[in-house]
């Protein structure tokens, strides 16, 4: 499926600047505007208070932080609640004598308004016909004999909290004219752009339908026109409160959310997979086919059964768990799809089709869940039709494509293209030989690599321990190593190969052996320096001309005293500084030598000096020691800013209380945050040994410690 290019130009264009139009349709701030975001007071109260007993209680009322969203349900929960939010405001001179209006950008659940105790209007419907205009804003209009002109004037609002109840920030008086126009063009933008849309999924469902019908073999049309006919009873709840007919419902507002907003957003994310599977030429398996489809019954009959409002948000997060298992299964498609050579184009295609979606989902994320600002309306709405619309195009362009290629073939050129597709072919066959030769060698060099570094099999008294070793590449120039005599851990090291690919992955099996003869001979009182010495000598002995050099730590473990504290000595050779958690002091530094002591100089580099000093501490109970190679503080982010020293500390300083698992997955998560997709360009290897009451050690023939993956 080949699109002309100028498409994707365009269509680029058009999907970087529809966001902003978008922004731009917000209502504007203007100069006869009084905004009351910082005014509001509130008080809970019951069904039946009314405005003479709010205004009693006046004083009663606490500062209302209007600025979080779900402000509202933070405050009284999502059980269902009344509450009264009150706010005085002195008419400017700007807005006297006018007529006035209020102006609300959303407010859920329900309220009543009321201006100097006159009944101002309503948003939403009370218990027990309860109703929410959802996504659509509100204006409140009073006549201006109705408001005070010089002294100070009272806004009550009665609110019915349910569910993620909150109220805009952005609130304000100004004149009716003002408030109208910004009513009118917010209601646009948010809802009412969404019955324009409607009539394009319509008529996008009636064009796939006919295309599948035209040639039934090509499902992904079938699979996009239930995807399109199920979006526009999707969208329906967003746009409600335009709509006359539902002005005067008699259906309970659960049971119109579980027809519109639930069970049409399960069908779509059932279809979804469907069309991606069908789109990329890559079927599902019986058994994935009869997971999604039991998933959907499962998710219509417990919706179809739910007894009330709050069931449905109760049940809101288990079901949204059931939706992204059967995304997952989409995306794994995909993904084999995208790594399948003959599939990728199409795979490609598809990820160009969905591009607006994409983006749309990814401006959700970051402006209602990041930045906690619902005043923009969802772009992944809009978004989704642009999703249709481009779809369209591309299968108008296959289409003439393939025409186009009929009438090449009736020319008879097919000899000639099948002679070009044969030398291109073998081609493609030698270099995908020689790159699975390549591949295979690597694996079988990942393989062995990974054997030579195990991880503990059994668990040491008084340490608990987790180890992230994460290779860049298939082979990794990390390398680590443990002693022991039994259950008694007698040290730990980890070293880093200068450079990357099979060179530094010999070096590191060429190291392991000597790093482990150099540890055993200075068992005793000898110092631990004298080991990196020693390892040094050899290294410098064994790889001969090669390059690489290594950097390193090495820490020696003395048995436990009757306090139950461990010394440790350290040696560094030019290695990233550890960091050691004190549980009694609650604080954390890096492990740096005396300024008395100087240590330079890294192991296997010919002609140079070396300085490798001893560093001794101890370790009692619940204490942490970290160490690592320099993967972890010099990844960097999309901003090229490295993730550094005191983000790890902050990490371990707020996990300390938790095992060492525990903080290691904090750390990779952390760091997997901050990268924000950007590839790591280093080997990863992260040790976390914690403390434990060696006195409560039971003996066990197998731990079950695992090695944490980094993601």
């Amino acid at each position: 499926m080949r699109v002309p290019p100028n498409i994707y130009k365009y269509f680029l264009v058009f999907i970087i600047l529809c966001p902003v139009l978008l922004c731009s349709c917000a209502p504007s701030v203007r100069e006869e505007r009084l905004f009351l975001s910082d005014s509001f007071y509130w008080l809970p109260c019951s069904a039946d208070s009314s405005i003479a007993e709010a205004e009693a209680k006046k004083d009663q009322f606490k500062k209302f932080d209007i600025k979080p969203r779900a402000n509202i349900k933070s405050l009284v929960g999502s059980e269902g609640s009344y509450i009264w939010l009150r706010a005085e405001f002195v008419l400017p001179k700007r807005l006297k004598e006018h007529n006035l209006g209020l102006f609300v950008n959303n407010l859920h659940f329900a309220a009543n308004v009321w201006i100097n105790g006159a009944y101002a209007g309503s948003s939403g419907e009370f218990p027990p016909n309860e109703w929410c205009d959802l996504f659509m804003c509100q204006g409140f209009y009073f006549l201006k004999d109705r408001v005070h002109q010089n002294v100070p004037n009272t806004l009550y609002i009665k609110v019915w909290a349910h569910g993620k109840a909150d109220i805009s920030d952005i609130i304000f008086i100004g004149t009716e004219d003002d408030v109208i126009r910004a009513v009118e063009m917010t209601s646009f933008t948010h809802s009412r752009i969404l019955l324009l849309l409607e009539g394009c999924l319509l008529l996008a469902y009636i064009l796939f339908i006919l295309f599948y019908l035209g040639r039934k073999k090509e499902k992904a049309n079938l699979f996009f026109s239930q995807l399109a006919l199920f979006t526009t009873f999707f969208i329906v709840p967003f746009f409600t409160a335009e709509l006359p007919l539902f002005k005067y419902h008699r259906l309970p507002y659960y049971e119109f959310l579980k027809f519109f907003l639930c069970i049409s957003f399960y069908i779509i994310i059932f279809f979804l997979p469907h069309f991606i599977s069908s789109f990329v030429h890559k079927e599902f398996s019986k058994f994935e086919k009869y997971l999604m489809a039991f998933i959907l019954l499962f998710q219509v009959i417990l919706t179809l059964l739910a007894p009330n409002y709050n069931f449905l948000m109760a049940i809101c997060p288990f079901m949204l768990i059931l939706l992204l298992v059967q995304l997952c299964l989409g995306i794994k498609q995909f993904v084999l799809a995208l790594i399948e050579k003959k599939k990728r184009r199409r795979a490609l295609i598809m990820l160009l089709g969905f591009s607006p979606l994409l983006v749309g989902t990814f401006m959700d994320i970051i402006v209602r869940g990041l930045m906690n600002n619902n005043n923009h309306p969802f772009f992944s709405l809009f978004a989704w039709p642009l999703t249709i619309i481009l779809f369209i195009v591309m299968l108008a362009a296959n289409y003439a494509k393939i025409q186009y290629r009929n009438e090449y073939l009736n020319k008879n050129l097919r000899k000639e293209v099948a002679l070009k597709t044969k030398n291109l072919s073998d081609a493609n066959e030698e270099l995908e030989h020689a790159m699975n030769r390549a591949n295979i060698d690597l694996e079988m060099a990942s393989i062995v690599q990974q054997k030579f570094f195990p991880f503990p099999k059994v668990s040491f008294r008084g340490w608990d321990i987790a180890i992230c070793y994460n290779p860049v590449a298939k082979i990794s120039g990390d390398l680590y190593d443990y002693y022991y005599d039994n259950n008694t851990l007698n040290g730990f090291a980890l070293f880093d190969v200068s450079g990357h690919g099979i060179a530094a992955s010999l070096i590191t099996m060429l190291a392991k052996n000597v790093i482990f003869r150099a540890f055993d001979s200075i068992r005793g009182n000898r110092k631990l320096s004298t080991a990196l010495y020693k390892i040094n000598e050899e290294i410098l002995e064994e790889k001969g001309d090669i390059e690489n050099y290594l950097t390193g730590l090495l820490f020696k473990f003395s048995d436990f005293d009757e306090n139950d504290v461990c010394t440790v000595d350290m040696s560094n050779a030019g290695h990233p500084k550890p960091f050691l958690y004190n549980a009694a002091e609650k604080g954390i530094r890096q492990i740096v030598h005396d300024d008395s002591q100087f240590q330079y100089g890294a192991i296997g580099i010919k002609d140079i000096d070396v300085c490798f000093p001893d560093i001794r501490f101890k370790m009692a109970t619940d204490d942490i020691l970290v160490f690592y190679t320099d993967g972890l503080l010099e990844s960097m982010n999309k901003e090229r800013e490295q993730f550094g020293a005191e983000r790890v500390m902050k990490i371990i300083m707020e996990s300390a209380k938790s095992d060492a698992r525990t903080i290691l997955g904090n750390l990779i998560d952390g760091l997997s945050f901050f990268t924000d997709g950007v590839p790591l360009d280093d080997d990863l290897t992260i040790i976390v040994l914690k403390r434990e009451n060696s006195n409560e050690y039971v003996d066990e023939l197998e731990s079950d410690l695992e090695e944490l993956p980094a993601e």
